[in-house]
């Protein structure tokens, strides 16, 4: 039997192999690449979003931060009118304070002469000791209770406590109104000595060193000051004594804390009773309806130099009537 051969239209299919490789369509590819295009332009328009919105970011900061620096101009601005105000107000405070320091001065002036007024006015009142005051006497070289001062004053010896060698002591005789250097009874106002002042208008008279200066302080004659080279002096004031308290009374009355016991009983020559305050450097005399206060002044010594040229003024204070005012020299 003869095999007939397949004609090529007839000619079988080959079977599908079981391992072939799977393409896909080439539609498909196209498809890809325009995603991956559309994806780059999303990607695109996400940068240019992220740029517009950095760069509107950026303008807004800038804004913003002009906005700052306007606002804190506006501080400086006040800060500057605060520094005018501070400044006017600083000036305006020294102004101030320059007239109230000016006014001060001014009072302080005014205080100084009140003070110096008030000094015045304290060797015009009354000089009552409230309390003791010991005040040493300065050198006295021989013993005779004359300062050396006091021998140079009335030129008696340094070194001889009796100089005219009577038998009594220099400052005996001075105080009890004796010459130191005559001898025997000779008076001390007809020495040469000392001058007499007398006052008329309180009608007193007393004693004082002839090396002095005597002055009324005004027309008064309440204030007489007896004025030694040392800067010491002895001063008569007139008080009055509208009530006619005794001495003590009025002492006592002027000053009530001192102790009555401390006071020290005087009494010139001619008889005038009087106090001594209790540190021994004012004495008070009454007469004629008046206090008579003869007061030691130091000044700034620390020292008496005069103690007992004090004693012998209050030993010659004398009332005395019809006599023409001013000083009465004797020989």
């Amino acid at each position: 039997m003869v095999e007939e051969k397949p004609t090529i239209s007839e000619k079988p299919k080959a079977p599908p192999v079981a391992s072939a490789i799977r393409t896909m369509p080439k539609n498909f590819y196209v498809k890809e690449k325009k995603s991956r295009k559309a994806l780059f332009v999303i990607l695109g328009l996400v940068v240019v979003v992220l740029v517009v919105g950095a760069i509107s970011a950026a303008v807004l900061l800038n804004i913003q931060s002009k906005k700052v620096q306007i606002n804190e101009n506006v501080p400086l601005a006040l800060e500057t009118n605060e520094n005018i105000n501070v400044n006017e107000n600083v000036n305006a405070n020294i102004n101030v304070n320059e007239n109230v320091n000016a006014n001060i001065n001014v009072n302080e002036n005014v205080n100084a002469n009140i003070n110096v007024n008030e000094n015045v006015n304290v060797n015009k009142n009354v000089n009552v000791a409230l309390e003791p005051i010991e005040v040493p006497i300065s050198l006295d070289s021989d013993n005779d209770g004359l300062t050396d001062e006091e021998e140079r004053l009335f030129d008696t010896g340094v070194q001889k406590p009796d100089t005219d060698l009577d038998g009594y002591l220099d400052s005996e005789e001075l105080i009890h109104l004796y010459s130191p250097k005559s001898g025997g009874m000779a008076r001390l106002e007809n020495s040469g000595l000392v001058k007499v002042y007398i006052n008329s208008t309180f009608s007193y008279k007393i004693l004082y060193p002839a090396a002095w200066v005597a002055s009324a302080t005004d027309q008064t004659d309440t204030l007489v000051m007896f004025s030694s080279d040392t800067g010491e002096f002895i001063e008569v004031l007139i008080q009055e004594n509208p009530r006619g308290l005794s001495l003590r009374d009025w002492y006592l009355e002027q000053a009530p804390t001192v102790d009555a016991s401390l006071l020290g009983d005087v009494i010139s020559e001619s008889g005038i009773e009087g106090l001594k305050s209790p540190d021994g450097l004012s004495v008070y005399l009454t007469g004629s309806g008046y206090i008579f206060v003869v007061h030691y002044n130091i000044g700034t010594k620390i020292e008496l130099n005069y103690r007992a040229t004090f004693e012998m003024m209050i030993r010659s204070f004398e009332l005395v009537e019809g006599i023409p005012a001013g000083e009465l020299e004797t020989e």
